[in-house]
């Protein structure tokens, strides 16, 4: 019960995400490209071939809400984040490992990870 009155459970409904990327098309993006998305972005940090950012809730349930409604997401991508959580804190790297850098499939993840950070 009190996992569901925090909305916990919503998390775990199949959503239909209309996210494509053909795999044969994704290109590493130039780091002005990189620079201009940042902008645009909340906080998110561009360290080496990888953007990172940390996220901090209110507490742990919180943290792990983020982390389940990010993973829906992430599946339906087929873009897996590498993140870190320590009670109200999650961190989260970005790259694309199989182009060797950063891609607009990071950027559109860590876009949709913000709207969840403001969703909760």
């Amino acid at each position: 019960d009190c996992l569901l009155s925090r909305g916990l459970g919503d998390v775990y409904k199949r959503q239909t995400i209309d996210i494509h990327f053909n795999p044969h098309t994704i290109m590493l993006l130039t780091e002005d490209k990189i620079k201009s998305a940042l902008l645009q972005l909340n906080n998110w940090k561009l360290l080496d071939n990888r953007i990172e950012k940390k996220f901090v809730f209110t507490d742990f349930l919180e943290a792990i809400q983020f982390i389940n409604a990010v993973a829906t997401i992430a599946e339906a991508m087929q873009h897996h984040p590498e993140w870190n959580n320590v009670y109200n804190k999650v961190t989260v790297t970005l790259t694309t490992h199989d182009a060797g850098g950063i891609t607009q499939k990071d950027i559109t993840l860590a876009e949709k990870m913000d709207e969840i950070e403001n969703s909760i």
